[in-house]
């Protein structure tokens, strides 16, 4: 994921880049599961691709 924007890294900033993605994906659903969030499964699949999405 992070390789088109980040051409000249070592392995460790790649881990490093991809537990901050993945951490924003696991905090955006403990939070829509934990707190009264108006959205659909399907919203926040799509909330979240946009938020993912770097193209």
């Amino acid at each position: 994921m992070n390789k088109g924007y980040f051409t000249d890294v070592d392995d460790d900033t790649m881990r490093l880049g991809t537990f901050y993605y993945a951490g924003g994906i696991y905090y955006i659903l403990r939070q829509w599961l934990t707190e009264p969030i108006n959205k659909t499964p399907q919203e926040v699949a799509v909330l979240m691709y946009h938020f993912l999405n770097m193209d």
